[in-house]
């Protein structure tokens, strides 16, 4: 009986890395297709109407791969929450004015190495946090922080997973600057991705 459940943890861990070699490759894929597509606008040598051609078929061929991330990403990170690797997201983020929203920086936590991931998911993540909740976007972020902060003390039974920084800046204009990081699960949970 232990080496049927020693067996399931092997081949638990394996799948989890073959998935994160996967998600990898399509993030490299990614990167370097959106590296073409900026190549291609700044080329002048090109006839205007051929660019203009080849950058929609780029751009088709880029949204199909952000496609097949989130799907990958989604099965990755579900996956990762029934085994013994930990998986965070953190987002860094700035609010211009309270109104305007930038993404810094988002990357996927594996075991203690960081993964650069599309910025779009931590826009679809900060946006999600900023429509839930009621009062100043400070209040938003640190309620639904709070919140899944507690969650994640009852499934890991840790919270050094968690962080939430916030610093205000008043001159030359009022921005927030956010960094928050937490289990990668909580986009699964929240139906973000």
């Amino acid at each position: 009986m232990g080496n049927d459940i020693y067996l399931h943890h092997l081949f638990q861990e394996k799948e989890f890395w073959n998935r994160y070699d996967n998600l990898k490759e399509v993030l490299r894929h990614l990167q370097e297709q959106n590296e073409l597509l900026d190549r291609i606008r700044r080329e002048e040598v090109i006839p205007e109407q051929t660019r203009e051609l080849a950058l929609k078929a780029l751009s088709a061929d880029i949204d199909q791969t952000r496609r097949l991330f989130s799907e990958i990403f989604q099965n990755f990170v579900s996956g990762a929450s029934a085994g013994l690797n930990r998986v965070d997201l953190e987002t860094s983020i700035t609010l211009v004015d309270g109104n305007l929203l930038e993404v810094n920086r988002v990357a996927l936590w594996v075991d203690g190495e960081p993964w650069e991931i599309p910025a779009d998911l931590g826009k679809k993540f900060a946006e999600y946090i900023l429509a839930k909740g009621e009062g100043t976007p400070a209040e938003m972020i640190t309620e639904f922080y709070e919140n899944e902060e507690h969650l994640s003390d009852i499934r890991l039974g840790s919270l050094n997973r968690c962080s939430l920084q916030m610093m205000e800046e008043i001159y030359p204009a009022k921005n927030l600057h956010v960094r928050l990081r937490l289990p990668a699960q909580c986009l699964v949970d929240h139906r973000i991705i």
